[in-house]
């Protein structure tokens, strides 16, 4: 057996619900594994790829996904998680219409028309901190970020993007572009 084949095993026995996953680390999501280590630690992009298929009403199962992206996307066995790039390789292969943006000011704009995202960034600024990835949603006049906070069972909301991630702190996005 592989360390995928394993994890998957593991992780398809979990019961996770049918719903948006927030707090990766006080749910069962948390004893879900991805690498050698549990989901608690580094799954925030493997919850933001199920999360953003929930938002688009194409759900896939978490334990798919992640043995999916784990060969080209794991770094260090999961020991640092998911690259930030990884999304992008899921989303062409699986052809949601998800444009990729490196540029903060164009993925806001982008995400303002698109309404549904995932978005990297550092936690406390550029390669001082780790990194998270979200998956996001424009909800009338507010920014709604899901599994922002490991630790809480809820949806996080912001007036705006900008309040909620500052410039030197986007690594990269990707926002639903359907035309």
């Amino acid at each position: 057996m592989s360390i995928k084949n394993d994890n998957y095993d593991v992780n398809k026995a979990i019961e996770l619900g049918d719903g948006i996953i927030n707090g990766q680390a006080c749910n069962a999501v948390r004893e879900c594994r991805y690498g050698l280590f549990p989901m608690s630690y580094n799954g925030c992009e493997i919850i933001a790829i199920y999360n953003l298929r929930v938002l688009l009403g194409k759900k896939a199962e978490l334990a798919d996904i992640a043995k999916e992206v784990y060969p080209y996307g794991n770094v260090l066995m999961g020991l640092f998680g998911t690259f930030p790039s990884a999304p992008a390789t899921y989303f062409k292969k699986h052809k949601l219409p998800m444009k990729t943006m490196k540029n903060y000011n164009f993925f806001i704009k982008g995400l303002e028309k698109g309404k549904k995202g995932v978005v990297s960034y550092w936690t406390k600024g550029k390669c001082r901190s780790s990194i998270h990835t979200v998956a996001v949603e424009i909800d009338g006049e507010e920014l709604r970020v899901y599994n922002l906070d490991p630790e809480k069972d809820d949806v996080c909301c912001f007036e705006s993007f900008r309040k909620f991630i500052k410039p030197e702190n986007f690594i990269v996005g990707y926002y639903l572009d359907e035309e």
